[in-house]
């Protein structure tokens, strides 16, 4: 699981009981395994208890928009890896993307809309506040990947990968106000980075 709220992963092994008379996944069966996915990632990644939410504070996640492609059948003994992808959030409604694959090859994909609904009114309602924490953090956290991912390529380019993970490592990846630094100060940092990568090719 790479941040924690932004992405989750969960190895699910395909059951008899998932399986129709023709011995693949009945397909209304991966909606079952991505609903339990999402209440793993709310007690898992996001610290939010799913079944309190539930029963003590009435709030319901009901799928209100489903696009899923069916890309290959799968079998009683297989394990899928499920992924769910944090792709946006608004007020009320929460998009995420959901993909199954097994051994290199995707399965099952789904793009889902959740809304924020109260048990009681069977009407929309804002996120709550400590869900919509969670999620924000799980939001600022791929902000910081997305750039490490981008040094990444960048580095592995100037070959400088090893001490390209000692600069990571180093926490500067932020200036004193807690921001990322910009594009401009990693290209200073990777040269300089470079230029000890050869001497060190030439000591070695």
């Amino acid at each position: 699981m790479s941040g924690p709220s932004k992405h989750f992963e969960r190895p699910v092994r395909i059951r008899f009981s998932h399986c129709d008379p023709a011995g693949i996944v009945f397909f209304p069966q991966y909606l079952v395994m991505t609903n339990a996915l999402v209440e793993d990632w709310f007690n898992e990644a996001l610290d939010i208890d799913y079944a309190a939410m539930i029963s003590k504070r009435r709030v319901g996640l009901p799928i209100v928009k489903l696009d899923c492609t069916f890309s290959k059948p799968s079998q009683m003994g297989d394990t899928l890896m499920l992924s769910l992808t944090l792709e946006r959030f608004g007020a009320r409604s929460v998009g995420i993307v959901i993909e199954a694959q097994s051994h290199g090859e995707t399965r099952f994909h789904a793009r889902q809309v959740l809304v924020t609904t109260s048990l009681e009114s069977g009407v929309s309602i804002d996120i709550p506040d400590d869900i919509r924490a969670a999620l924000a953090a799980g939001d600022a956290r791929r902000g910081h990947r997305g750039e490490g991912r981008w040094l990444f390529r960048l580095a592995r380019g100037a070959g400088t990968n090893i001490l390209l993970k000692l600069t990571l490592a180093s926490n500067g990846a932020t200036d004193h106000s807690g921001s990322l630094r910009s594009r401009a100060w990693w290209r200073s940092v990777l040269s300089v980075s470079a230029i000890w990568a050869r001497r060190w090719r030439r000591i070695c």
